[in-house]
Formats: structure tokens, C-alpha cells, sequence
């Protein structure tokens, strides 16, 4: 859910796209987005977390960014004030 909180942080915070589709959409943004699996049909947990975070949910403590410190070398994204880490990844404002 936490990339979900993210993304509907983004369509609330003033630097971002004021939709769903365009934050996602955004070039660059979200990894895998476009691929094959980014089009399969969402899991029963999958669409449940998305309609928490469209509900207003958030694990994330209002985090516009997320990354896999383990995965990422970009200084930019390790500099950024972390809000909450759930499993793997780091969540941030």
C-alpha cells in the first residue's frame, strides 16, 4: 500500500501531476511501469491496497518519494528525510 500512498501524495502535493494516471505516467518515475507485468491484472491484495490508499490510508507518513537503499546508487534519493521504511524500501518527503 505504500507505493499506492505515494502516489495518491503526489496527486495532492502541488509539484506532482493532479491525477492518478498522469503521476504514473510521468516518465521516470515509477520502474516498470509500461512493461509486461505493469499490465497484468492486479492481485486481490493489490487492487485492496489501492482502495485503501484512494481511501485515504497512509503507511507512509505523507512520503512523495520511495527506494530500495539496497537497489539505488542515486545520492539525491539517499539524501532525502526518510518518513518510514516497510520491508525493503525507504519512504520520504
Amino acid at each position: 500500500m505504500g507505493v499506492g500512498a505515494v502516489i495518491v501524495n503526489r496527486v495532492h502535493s502541488p509539484g506532482f501531476a493532479d491525477t492518478v494516471s498522469a503521476v504514473v505516467d510521468d516518465p521516470g518515475q515509477f520502474q516498470g511501469v509500461g512493461d509486461v507485468l505493469f499490465n497484468r491484472p492486479p492481485t486481490k491484495n493489490a487492487l485492496a491496497a489501492a482502495l485503501d490508499a484512494l481511501e485515504g490510508q497512509d503507511p507512509t507518513g505523507g512520503a512523495l518519494y520511495f527506494f530500495n537503499p539496497s537497489k539505488t546508487t542515486n545520492q539525491w534519493a539517499l539524501s532525502l528525510p526518510v518518513t518510514v521504511t516497510i520491508g525493503p524500501m525507504r519512504f520520504a518527503r
